[in-house]
């Protein structure tokens, strides 16, 4: 079916980091089917890794994507690896209906620390060393 300017996904923010929560704001038109989720894609890929189910039957709302406690290794709900991300809205629980989609979204790796690391620049643990650790790893999973 045609994108509909009823439906719309949007990730919040500007900054991604790999394996942090991802909050999605999404709109539809009133009345829209109570099972309709957002997916959470790679780009380029055809399925989603996640997903989160609406819950709410407004015609807005966010939902959150987060690591859930009895996640599976090899099972990611997160975008655990750098890259290009983008969300899609799905209707009626189907997998193949989909209303809207995300423009890409960048996921960098960021350090273990969170966002909140640039009031500590300047430091003296300001060393390239953790970058080259993030390299390595991220070489070693493909």
């Amino acid at each position: 079916g045609g994108v509909t300017e009823d439906y719309g996904v949007t990730v919040v923010g500007k900054e991604h980091c790999a394996g942090q929560p991802l909050e999605v704001q999404w709109k539809a038109k009133a009345g829209h089917s109570a099972i309709d989720y957002v997916g959470l894609y790679k780009e380029g890929e055809t399925s989603y890794f996640a997903m989160q189910e609406l819950k709410t039957p407004g015609i807005e709302g966010k939902v959150t994507f987060q690591r859930p406690k009895d996640e599976l290794a090899g099972n990611p709900r997160l975008p655990e690896v750098p890259g290009k991300y983008l969300v899609k809205y799905h209707t009626e629980g189907k997998t193949d209906q989909i209303k809207a989609q995300s423009e890409p979204f960048d996921v960098k790796a960021c350090p273990p620390q969170g966002p909140k690391a640039g009031a500590a620049a300047g430091g003296s643990e300001d060393k390239p060393a953790g970058e080259d650790k993030a390299g390595a790893e991220s070489a070693a999973k493909t």
